[in-house]
């Protein structure tokens, strides 16, 4: 187990949190394209795509070499984070896992969401023959919990 403030050679700096085993990554860059934080109790990274036209509430994945709208279509990518800021053209917030606080969100509460169509999430799967990928469940009209599963066929 890594010891207080210990960093790696990615620049990735690992603070034990008070009083428990679990690791925080503090907001520093790891690498040029994205950084992480802890978020009181979920984690967010800020990525970088140019021009990259996302939305706030779209989930997105990445391709190998793009950061892409994730989609349950079995040639789409799997969603690996929740658009939750656009911090400008070039740059977003994504929630990766976690309780988060989303303001007027506008999903149904407590119904889980999942990946279907470039970028979407509903509560009904994409379809036969599709991947099924759990992604967030609401918990009230300004909270989610974001519980992004393994993509399943």
């Amino acid at each position: 187990m890594a010891g207080p403030d210990q960093e790696y050679k990615d620049g990735t700096t690992l603070t034990p949190l008070r009083g428990s085993d679990i690791l925080a990554i503090q907001r520093v860059p790891i690498a040029t394209h994205y950084k992480t934080t802890l978020d009181a109790l979920g984690a967010l990274a800020e990525i970088t795509e140019t021009a990259h036209g996302f939305s706030v509430g779209e989930v997105i994945g990445h391709d190998g070499a793009n950061w892409v709208l994730a989609s349950a279509l079995v040639s789409g990518d799997p969603c690996l984070g929740l658009v939750v800021e656009v911090v400008d053209i070039d740059k977003v917030t994504l929630a990766l896992v976690g309780v988060h606080t989303m303001t007027s969100h506008g999903f149904s509460i407590g119904q889980n969401y999942l990946s279907t169509t470039p970028g979407q999430i509903s509560t009904t799967q994409a379809g036969p023959g599709n991947i099924r990928q759990r992604v967030l469940v609401a918990l009230d009209a300004n909270t989610i919990l974001l519980t992004i599963g393994d993509p399943l066929p």
